[in-house]
């Protein structure tokens, strides 16, 4: 049975002149303190150097340290091209945004790691206030400190640490911001009509996908948001979407035209699964990855450095846990499509 989908109620004050400054210095206020939250909890890397898979997109990578002259070479060359000591050349990937956003800073502050590592926390700011700006207009009918809350509960979760203070995972960032900015749009549209903002919210969706293609949850992220938010139509919803899909098609398809042909072997530490796993392995390891990741998200302890080889061994289907895995991910796909627990 299909939730109630209401529209959320407007419950914003009467927009007098005096109650609209009110309002405007009051939500500037809740925005002040997300950005000073994030530089507390992440100042302290700003004075960090490199790290060891940096140099994929800054520090020695030759290519940034030509500053503004390898945008050309940076939109029309691998994300990874480098000599393997096993394996020969590798070339493969396709993120040019975040590679072009450390060539900027190489032009004007040369190799400075510590500028590098403050723009890092910016951005992660930044979409902690995209992501408050759509929670107040997503959870419309609850008290202003719920969304507040729930944007500096993501921002402390400690599982967000190495995207921030690594520099190459300044593309996980960059990919989430478009991805908050696409949906952004899209309601923007809803409320308003104008469809401009579906422009906006395609060129968003690009710009992300080419920082990391982790964008592409949005495909589903989208659709489910005004089912479950909006009394849109479904069919107005695949209409909508029909921009975003086809901008996405050219992004894949346009590169390959000029990229040339992928070398990359992938060896059997880096993904057990490619190297003989059947089914059953497949499926009772996945279900074993999608356990361990919800249990970090509740309970983040203990934490590592490395979520590589063996982290997760390879299971089958016998293993107990990968029934009580399934058992809570069916109950939560269940729950969250209940009417009996409406979002608005």
């Amino acid at each position: 049975m299909k939730p109630n989908k209401k529209k959320p109620a407007d419950t914003r004050p009467v927009k007098t002149e005096k109650s609209g400054r009110e309002s405007r210095s009051g939500i500037l206020l809740w925005k002040l303190l997300i950005f000073a939250f994030a530089f507390i909890l992440y100042g302290n890397t700003i004075p960090n150097r490199y790290s060891l898979d940096d140099i994929y997109v800054t520090g020695k990578n030759p290519l940034t340290q030509q500053g503004l002259k390898a945008l050309p070479g940076i939109f029309s060359s691998y994300y990874i091209t480098m000599n393997a000591e096993e394996g020969g050349q590798h070339n493969y990937g396709y993120r040019p945004i975040a590679k072009a956003t450390y060539a900027i800073e190489w032009q004007f502050f040369g190799e400075n790691p510590h500028v590098s590592h403050f723009i890092n926390v910016l951005l992660y700011a930044l979409t902690g206030i995209l992501l408050f700006r759509l929670l107040r207009r997503l959870l419309g009918n609850f008290h202003i400190l719920f969304p507040f809350l729930t944007v500096m509960l993501f921002l402390a979760h400690p599982l967000h640490t190495e995207v921030v203070a690594s520099l190459k995972n300044r593309e996980e960032l960059l990919s989430f911001a478009g991805g908050l900015l696409t949906l952004i749009f899209f309601l923007k549209y809803y409320d308003t009509g104008r469809k401009i903002n579906i422009l906006w919210a395609t060129l968003a969706f690009v710009t992300g996908y080419l920082s990391k293609a982790g964008i592409m949850t949005f495909l589903a992220i989208v659709p489910l948001t005004f089912y479950f938010f909006t009394d849109i139509r479904p069919r107005k919803i695949v209409l909508m979407l029909v921009p975003l899909v086809t901008a996405l098609l050219l992004a894949v398809v346009v590169p390959r035209l000029f990229l040339g042909e992928t070398t990359r072997l992938i060896q059997f530490i880096e993904n057990p699964l490619l190297t003989g796993a059947g089914i059953p392995e497949r499926v009772g390891t996945s279900m074993m990855a999608l356990l361990f990741y919800l249990k970090m998200l509740v309970f983040p302890h203990p934490l590592g450095f490395y979520y590589g080889y063996n982290t997760i061994p390879l299971t089958g289907i016998g293993n107990p846990l990968v029934w009580l895995s399934f058992a809570i991910h069916a109950a939560l796909f269940v729950l969250s499509a209940s009417p009996c627990f409406p979002i608005s």
